[in-house]
């Protein structure tokens, strides 16, 4: 099953602090360990999801997403907008659909949601201006944080007013910060409590219930702020730990796993979820619900899930698992026990060729950096990453035929060659190749890789006419494609931009007609 990994990065803040970054991007560690845990099962494959990417992604992109997304660059609201594009699309996806993710970011509507199902909340209020008064329910102490924001972004430890003016100056903050309301709510100072679930409908596991155990001193207030949760060199990340046997009273505890039951069926919840408490005299207050919690190895859900009996490997794949059966997946859940998918081998007498892999893109990022070599490239000014890498080859251009070439006799991968532009209804396309290991450049490969591009574009793909194109000073791939049997038609001129020289590039034909008349003789040297 081919398996895509949607995550966000962010580069730049646009609005709150510079240190927010941190939560953002603390991702890449799941990406990688959920990368290493399916890949062994599965063909999976991380894309950093950015707006310019989303229009591209289409049906046959991917068998399922594990969606790990959080956001577009910063804007939290993205977290939504991907999984409702995945459902315009119908690829499925692990985890809460994008009513559910959009109405837990917004905490204001999720609170309305609990005090009209009698779920218990602390009492709270919506700020728009810093001079808007306290409601007379509301009773000091008091909690001001971002009205739509998660892991614990703009709350600090000043967070918690005790008067009128403290509220005032701290919502200022958060609305010339943040830029959106501040929500107010009581302090509930007591035990904080968190809740995995996993599971939909009747059949979910409440994971053993996760605490966060505070060691302030006695003029802070216990809670989890920015500070105390992703910077690690701080005093107040030293003093905040999370443990997993809260020894509560059965009692309490049994009330407690309901109300998370009941706030993760309210609010939509699929697959896994962390329903987060406060406990004061004995009374449980849900907080919020997050039904993209951290999934990390270290996170309070993974420590719930290691309590329960539940390694690591076996929670990330219990979410998949979900998530196909909730899709009625059966027979990929039947095939999930195998090994990944197979990729068809072509060779010629001195060549393998395979499809482009994942295992490949750090070669392809080599290459394709190499002056040398993209100096005859289209683009020869750009620089190439992992991620625009992985867009190019596994999102942007599905159609495309993608090979690494590697010598038969050491096994060794030495270039690139691909078949792309692919039209259907005209039975045409474009070819290009490259040796990127320079001790094999000379040697008659680029020919040998020719050879077997036009042998899969003509006999396996069907086309009918092949075009390249060659910058004109890049004399030794003008010979190749002379040599296998191209006609040049045509010259662009000064259409290749190399810093500041522009020159000309030499358009090639080949139709099948004349592929069947140069080389009849040599089609039983290929294996395609």
């Amino acid at each position: 099953m081919k398996i895509g990994i949607l995550y966000n990065l962010v580069d730049c803040i646009e609005c709150g602090l510079e240190t927010d970054v941190l939560s953002y991007n603390e991702i890449t560690e799941v990406v990688e360990d959920v990368l290493r845990i399916l890949e062994d099962k599965h063909e999976v494959i991380p894309v950093r999801i950015r707006r310019e990417l989303l229009p591209c992604l289409g049906k046959k992109s991917f068998d399922l997403i594990f969606n790990l997304c959080e956001g577009i660059d910063a804007n939290p609201h993205g977290e939504a907008w991907v999984a409702g594009l995945l459902d315009i699309i119908g690829i499925p996806y692990t985890g809460s659909d994008s009513l559910t993710l959009g109405l837990c970011l917004n905490k204001v509507q999720t609170k309305h949601l609990f005090k009209a199902n009698n779920i218990p909340t602390p009492h709270y209020q919506i700020f728009s201006t810093s001079s808007q008064r306290p409601a007379p329910e509301l009773k000091f102490p008091l909690f001001v944080k971002p009205s739509c924001e998660d892991a614990s972004i703009g709350i600090k430890t000043d967070s918690v007013v005790y008067n009128k003016l403290e509220l005032s100056e701290k919502v200022e903050f958060i609305l010339k910060n943040y830029h959106q309301p501040a929500l107010v709510e009581e302090y509930i100072d007591g035990r904080e409590l968190n809740v995995a679930i996993i599971g939909n409908g009747d059949s979910i596991d409440i994971l053993p219930i996760s605490e966060i155990v505070f060691k302030f001193c006695k003029d802070l207030p216990n809670i989890v702020s920015y500070e105390a949760k992703w910077l690690e060199d701080s005093e107040m990340f030293q003093r905040t730990a999370g443990i997993c046997s809260s020894n509560l009273p059965e009692d309490i505890e049994r009330h407690i796993k309901r109300l998370a039951v009941d706030a993760y069926h309210l609010t939509g919840c699929r697959d896994y979820a962390r329903v987060d408490f406060r406990l004061k005299d004995g009374r449980p207050y849900v907080l919020e619900v997050n039904p993209n919690p951290s999934i990390k190895i270290d996170s309070g859900f993974a420590r719930s899930a290691f309590a329960a009996g539940i390694s690591y490997n076996e929670l990330i794949g219990r979410i998949l698992l979900e998530a196909m059966k909730r899709y009625q997946m059966e027979k990929k859940v039947t095939q999930a026990g195998s090994s990944r998918v197979s990729h068809d081998l072509r060779t010629t007498p001195h060549l393998i060729a395979e499809s482009v892999v994942l295992r490949h893109v750090p070669l392809l990022v080599k290459w394709f950096n190499d002056p040398d070599i993209s100096r005859y490239m289209d683009t020869p000014n750009e620089t190439y990453s992992k991620e625009t890498i992985i867009e190019k080859f596994f999102v942007l251009n599905q159609d495309d035929i993608n090979l690494i070439i590697s010598e038969k006799e050491g096994s060794k991968e030495i270039g690139f060659c691909s078949i792309y532009n692919i039209n259907r209804s005209t039975q045409s396309g474009e070819v290009s190749f490259l040796i990127g290991e320079k001790q094999f450049q000379g040697k008659g490969y680029g020919k040998e890789m020719v050879k077997l591009l036009l042998s899969s574009a003509f006999c396996k793909v069907g086309l009918n006419s092949i075009t390249a194109t060659v910058t004109q000073q890049n004399c030794q791939s003008v010979k190749v494609l002379e040599q296998a049997g191209f006609r040049k038609i045509g010259i662009r001129r000064q259409y290749h931009f190399l810093n500041e020289e522009k020159l000309d590039e030499i358009l090639f034909e080949m139709i099948e007609e004349d592929y069947s008349k140069f080389w009849a003789p040599f089609k039983n040297q290929l294996t395609l």
